[in-house]
């Protein structure tokens, strides 16, 4: 692996050098982060919902801990050609540990093609089209220290929001054609590589199949200070029975499929002051189940569909899962160098369709804080964040869970160097 991060190295250093002598246009660039936090989960969260074994932190306190992180490198490479109507974007990723372990990844890898003014086709790895917005909070993507049994868990992916009301945002393999409809409005559709879960249970019993794309539509408009981003998006999962399992004549399943799906209403308010605001709606069933990122989820809840057998019978029914978040992100440009972001954000699972009435569950989560990014120079800029991450009571038949209660919060606290060129 370090040999493959030392080719790449070399070829995007290539490519500067070679920059005149391309025909066209091309942009070398990058970014390095280093998160500097103060983290603590209190001993609800260390017993109920950390993502390490239950035997460990059964009798576990609280924990608090302090971490110099990197969330990563990125090197990326941005060319058109001399007509300006054919493009490419290759980003990647690069993490190390101090402990000798490298990785590289690919996070963008696209190119494009401006058919008409109407119309541009983009093809690869890129963003997702529905929930397009994220608030500006950025530390505590990893977060990891360590204990004498194991290492402690890490804060959970808590970056743009994921898990508190915030989905989507991140990269897939698809195709997308936007088609402009006016000077401020454009429609997106696309279709994404469906998420693969592999089999039901096991390989030998059932199979998942995915036999269409994920399919993404979202209009964008803005008329005034407002601009919006409504969109849908869907996914069809569907599970095939192997006859040659030893227990397929016992198994059946009423439902042989299930969708996932997501309803999202994006909006900005700007009027060109000092004060923003950032906010989106997304409601949804089964997302856990689709290929859209919903943040880390330790103890009690899940955004899946659940699976039940009817009474008496070895027939299998699919539970579906509710799922709605909410964040909002209020921005106060207090200097020409520094913006204030006050940030809250909610998120509600629940699955009531369960067939056994002790069976069915709710769970709300919520966030709030202060993000400060600060530009001390024209690539050198300073995020200071305090946030707190409250992961709510997991209730099961209407009551709290005797078993996983309340699952307790976390408190993540530092600064964020990032360096972009």
């Amino acid at each position: 692996m370090k040999r493959l991060s030392i080719v790449i190295m070399v070829l995007f250093i290539s490519a500067a050098f070679a920059v005149p002598a391309v025909a066209g246009k091309m942009k070398i660039g990058g970014s390095v982060s280093t998160d500097v936090m103060f983290i603590k989960n209190d001993e609800h969260f260390q017993r109920n919902a950390a993502d390490v074994t239950a035997a460990l932190n059964s009798q576990d306190a609280s924990r608090s801990w302090f971490c110099i992180d990197m969330p990563g490198a990125k090197l990326y490479g941005k060319w058109v050609n001399d007509a300006g109507d054919v493009g490419m974007r290759i980003e990647i990723g690069l993490d190390g540990g101090e402990a000798g372990g490298e990785g590289v990844n690919t996070r963008y890898a696209y190119g494009w093609w401006q058919i008409n003014p109407m119309f541009k086709l983009t093809v690869g790895q890129q963003d997702e089209v529905i929930a397009p917005y994220a608030p500006s909070q950025m530390l505590g993507m990893r977060g990891q220290g360590l204990m004498e049994a194991g290492p402690v868990p890490n804060t959970e992916l808590h970056v743009i929001g994921y898990g508190f009301g915030n989905i989507g945002n991140d990269r897939k393999e698809g195709l997308r054609l936007d088609i402009k409809l006016g000077e401020k409005s454009n429609l997106a559709v696309a279709a994404f590589t469906p998420n693969q879960n592999g089999a039901f249970g096991s390989w030998a019993v059932w199979d998942e199949e995915n036999t269409i794309p994920r399919l993404d539509i979202v209009y964008s408009v803005s008329f005034g200070p407002v601009s919006l981003a409504p969109g849908f998006s869907w996914q069809s999962i569907s599970y095939e029975a192997d006859p040659q399992s030893p227990v397929f004549t016992t198994l059946f399943q009423d439902e042989s499929d299930l969708d996932s799906w997501v309803f999202s209403i994006p909006v900005k308010f700007a009027t060109g002051g000092p004060i923003s605001l950032s906010a989106e709606l997304n409601w949804g069933e089964n997302v856990g189940n689709g290929s859209y990122t919903t943040g880390v989820y330790g103890g009690g809840p899940t955004l899946a569909a659940q699976v039940d057998r009817l009474p008496g019978t070895n027939t299998l029914i699919v539970a579906d899962t509710e799922f709605i978040g909410f964040w909002a992100d209020l921005a106060w440009k207090m200097h020409p160098i520094a913006t204030a972001h006050l940030i809250f954000g909610l998120q509600n699972a629940t699955n009531d369709d369960r067939f056994f009435e002790a069976n069915r569950w709710e769970n709300t989560r919520y966030m709030y804080g202060v993000s400060v990014p600060i530009a001390v120079a024209k690539t050198f800029i300073i995020r200071p964040e305090v946030f707190y991450y409250d992961y709510g009571q997991f209730e099961q038949g209407g009551i709290v869970d005797p078993v996983n209660g309340d699952l307790g919060g976390q408190i993540v606290a530092g600064v964020q160097f990032q360096i972009v060129f």
